[in-house]
């Protein structure tokens, strides 16, 4: 099964349709993504894991279900520094995708034969998967 291990803030920024959140505000628009990403973790039936750095308090894991989990990084570790630690550790690296654009943990992954993706091809992969599930809806309606 792939993993997917996205840089939550890093994907979150480069989302272009988040304009249309922001009067709704910051957080709407995050549960928003985070939605997104559900759908398409149990209909591509893969892993995605979301870190977001929490800035103070302890590591926190939230789990939205067992296809999507949301991680909180500690004030003293960042997401950035999780990742890392993931991608080191991870027994099948060639199952292993992560999602930023931070130059310094794509080089690094990389080096440790992790596949990266920027978040623009990313959340156009997302959007795909989305359309995708909407048309089968829109099918299955019509029966």
């Amino acid at each position: 099964m792939k993993r997917y291990l996205v840089d939550g803030y890093n994907l979150l920024h480069s989302w272009r349709e988040r304009r249309v959140f922001l009067s709704s505000g910051f957080e709407a628009a995050k549960e928003e993504m985070l939605r997104m990403l559900q759908k398409m973790a149990d209909f591509e039936d893969i892993g995605i894991e979301v870190y977001f750095d929490a800035f103070r308090g302890p590591e926190v894991q939230a789990e939205k279900s067992g296809r999507l989990k949301v991680l909180y990084a500690s004030g003293e570790t960042s997401a950035d520094m999780v990742i890392e630690r993931e991608a080191y550790n991870a027994a099948k690296k060639e199952a292993m995708i992560v999602v930023t654009s931070d130059m310094g943990i794509k080089n690094l992954v990389r080096a440790l034969g992790v596949l990266v993706v920027g978040p623009d091809q990313f959340l156009a992969e997302v959007s795909d998967c989305i359309k995708e599930i909407n048309e089968l809806i829109k099918k299955q309606n019509r029966r």
